[in-house]
């Protein structure tokens, strides 16, 4: 459990040897957040995300809904993160989160990584 500070940069690392690429796949960061729902009807604030320094495009829509009647958010981002930047020469993959404000915790990152044995084509991300 990480709190989330105005601009601190949260850096969680894992281990090449049990996310190695394959030829083909996707991979998904599983971030877990509990934060104070937006004041002001300001928008929710979406953490900045850089995979293995590539800077990573955070969803805006999530799973379930959007928990207005209660008093924090609590749930689950699932991003989707391109497969070819999984990098099998480095020791660990690094992903970094950022957020704008302060406010709550970072519960968990997870990766999840599907292999294929063709090239899924897909017409848009399925997250």
């Amino acid at each position: 459990m990480q709190k989330i500070e105005a601009d601190k940069v949260n850096s969680f690392q894992f281990k090449t040897s049990e996310l190695k690429r394959g030829k083909y796949g996707e991979l998904v960061i599983r971030l877990g957040i509990g934060r104070e729902h937006p004041k002001n009807n300001s928008d929710f604030v979406y953490p900045e995300i850089y995979f293995n320094g590539t800077k990573i495009n955070v969803p805006k829509d999530w799973r379930g809904y959007d928990q207005n009647t209660r008093k924090r958010f609590f749930g689950v981002l699932e991003i989707p993160v391109p497969y070819h930047l999984i990098d099998n020469n480095k020791t660990y993959n690094k992903v970094d989160i950022t957020f704008s404000n302060n406010g709550g915790f970072i519960s968990s990152v997870v990766l999840q990584k599907f292999d294929f044995t063709i090239d899924l084509k897909r017409t848009k991300t399925p997250f």
